[in-house]
């Protein structure tokens, strides 16, 4: 089974993990609770095989691997005895610490970053996206 999020239809963040701690949530309600871990499959793991792409969502030898990594250190995360359910029990809101997509870095310490490396400004590309975005309503 895979488990997506089509976006502000179903979720207005987009965030996929959100959605991993609401199917968490309403498993009880129509069966067995479900681990965190499980549904962590189902979202990358179970996702690629019901796209037919085998090859993502894990990382194993000859995988096209990507990797989120989330600080689970902070206050939120205190005493939270099995961190991966509480990334999705304590913060499921959070933004990744670190995004590697097809071996290149693209979040640095929750930066966006050029193919440089360098880190972007954050105000800067939202206003220019905000000037695309005007420009194409026009």
């Amino acid at each position: 089974m895979g488990l997506g999020t089509s976006g502000g239809g179903s979720n207005d963040a987009g965030h996929l993990l959100a959605d991993a701690r609401l199917a968490m949530q309403i498993a009880p309600l129509v069966g067995p609770p479900i681990a965190a871990r499980h549904i962590l499959g189902m979202a990358t793991k179970g996702s690629a095989l019901g796209l037919g792409r085998p090859e993502l969502g894990s990382l194993a030898l000859g995988d096209a691997a990507d990797v989120c990594v989330w600080d689970v250190s902070g206050v939120a995360d205190a005493a939270v005895a099995d961190p991966v359910a509480g990334l999705l029990w304590a913060n499921p809101g959070r933004r990744p610490k670190h995004v590697i997509v097809a071996g290149r870095i693209v979040v640095r310490d929750y930066h966006l970053v050029t193919t440089g490396g360098d880190p972007l400004d954050d105000r800067a590309l939202a206003t220019d996206l905000e000037s695309l975005l005007s420009a194409r309503r026009r």
